[in-house]
């Protein structure tokens, strides 16, 4: 497969364009891969991204801010997805004892076993 025929586009200015063009659409490539894949879950890309984080740290917890600091998105909306997924039980949030200005989400079994 050749950018060129996946873009429709003949030729580029310079071949630095060509292979920034080529790295953007392999990315979009594999997004939607992805995405077809996870669709069998009901999981969105975004919300695979914040039980990916949450799986690797399950003997403890990360607050809001240690989740989006590590999300491959930064740009979506983690208090929304981390909603989302604790009303499907698939991760739990907790105030923490010692500051109770943080919250502490956790993987539950049932996001491990997703």
């Amino acid at each position: 497969m050749k950018l060129s025929d996946e873009i429709k586009q003949a030729e580029f200015p310079d071949p630095h364009t060509e292979a920034v063009l080529s790295l953007h659409f392999t990315s979009h490539w594999l997004y939607r891969v992805l995405q077809d894949q996870l669709k069998e879950f009901d999981v969105s890309n975004e919300q695979y991204n914040i039980l990916r984080i949450l799986r690797g740290n399950r003997a403890a917890t990360y607050n809001l801010y240690e989740v989006q600091e590590r999300m491959l998105n930064r740009t979506e909306n983690a208090t929304r997805l981390v909603e989302k997924l604790r009303k499907r039980g698939l991760v739990s949030r907790q105030t923490n004892e010692e500051d109770r200005r943080r919250v502490d989400i956790a993987i539950t079994p049932r996001g491990l076993k997703l």
